[in-house]
């Protein structure tokens, strides 16, 4: 992965270099593997999606029924990606071009996080945004209980879904990959 360059001449960090790649369970709303970077390229993308596969599945995820759902981002259809996918055993679901309707969940939590940190905050270096959406988004899944998960976080959700999941075995698993934090 490239090196991130320190800031020492600009005094703020303008909230428009900043990209995510968010890994988003659908049927828990938990962010389950991100990378906050400057640019959201394939490196990135794929950070985001290794994390995600460690956290959400740590015994593997082959043979799970794991959908992937992205946009068609050039990070998100580029060879090294998709070979990494089809290596994971990963069902890759592209939406359809210019709609973001079809990662509504995502779009909404990129909505909240920028409304309520992101835009909320200037970040004088780096490090310290990564630093403050970390605790943002680790209150979002531990401590925000959700009208849509009856009352519950997340992370309970997350519990909840896996003890049963695992002891009926049913269902597919799906995750929900975006990137670039500047766009609305």
């Amino acid at each position: 992965m490239i090196g991130i360059p320190r800031f020492h001449l600009a005094p703020v960090l303008s909230t428009r270099d900043l990209k995510a790649a968010l890994a988003y369970h659908c049927c828990t709303r938990e962010i389950v593997g991100w990378d906050l970077s400057l640019r959201c390229r394939t490196d990135e993308a794929l950070v985001a999606l290794h994390r995600a596969v460690l956290e959400a599945l740590p015994f593997g995820s082959r043979g799970m029924g794991l959908t992937l759902t992205t946009d068609d981002g050039t990070q998100f259809t580029s060879a090294r990606y998709v070979e990494t996918l089809n290596r994971l055993g990963i069902t890759h679901r592209r939406t359809a071009y210019n709609h973001p309707e079809g990662n509504s969940y995502i779009e909404r939590f990129h909505r909240s996080l920028k409304e309520e940190e992101v835009w909320l905050n200037e970040y004088q270096n780096f490090d310290q945004a990564k630093r403050s959406i970390a605790h943002w988004i680790a209150e979002y899944n531990h401590d925000r209980p959700h009208c849509g998960l009856r009352g519950r976080t997340p992370h309970e959700s997350r519990a909840q879904f896996f003890a049963q999941t695992l002891y009926f075995k049913h269902g597919p698993l799906c995750l929900v990959l975006r990137g670039a934090l500047h766009k609305m």
